[in-house]
């Protein structure tokens, strides 16, 4: 996961820094549209150590359909059981600003990344129901430098009871959440 995040990280320094070098005074350098969903479950089983995370995020591009991906992650203590990342089909995932439930046998994914082995039931199925919703609108600005980052759009953030199982496990005690980002804006400039 660590490693993941570092290449993330640096693909996103190299394509804002090379078109920062080439920039103007006032300039903008780049510009991230963001029309994004996130809901997550997270269980953790106190009989048996082992904690279970669903992560399901959902792009709206500037061009075609939503992207809906799915992250699980299957841990005891410091060890790692399963890791799958895989980008789902279309249906499987159903989301709106009260729910979401996501349908998925992984076996039917081409995962992106994987370790561990998807047992023979390989089906998650987990619903989500918002029970506390706080919306946020407007705009920030943050400058570092001659470099200004400038923040703007709406966002929701719902904590949400779960319900579900993960390869065939009920999830014990879970507990999740559910974003939405809506006509989000990331303005870079470099004066």
């Amino acid at each position: 996961m660590r490693g993941l995040k570092v290449a993330v990280a640096v693909v996103l320094f190299g394509a804002v820094t090379l078109p920062l070098r080439q920039a103007q005074a006032a300039t903008e350098v780049a510009r991230f549209p963001a029309n994004n969903t996130f809901v997550d479950a997270i269980s953790n089983d106190p009989v048996t150590g082992i904690s279970t995370g669903v992560f399901v995020s959902r792009e709206i591009g500037q061009t075609g359909g939503p992207i809906d991906t799915v992250s699980v992650i299957i841990s005891q203590g410091e060890n790692l059981i399963f890791l799958g990342i895989g980008v789902l089909p279309r249906g499987a995932f159903h989301v709106d600003a009260k729910s979401a439930s996501l349908n998925v046998d992984l076996h039917a994914l081409t995962l992106t990344s994987q370790s561990g082995d998807i047992p023979a039931n390989g089906f998650i199925n987990v619903s989500w129901t918002a029970t506390d919703v706080q919306r946020d609108a407007g705009g920030s600005r943050f400058t570092s430098g001659p470099i200004t980052f400038i923040f703007t759009g709406t966002r929701t953030e719902a904590t949400t009871s779960v319900t579900g199982s993960v390869f065939g496990t009920t999830l014990v005690d879970p507990f999740g959440s559910l974003s939405v980002v809506r006509q989000a804006v990331i303005v870079i400039t470099r004066e």
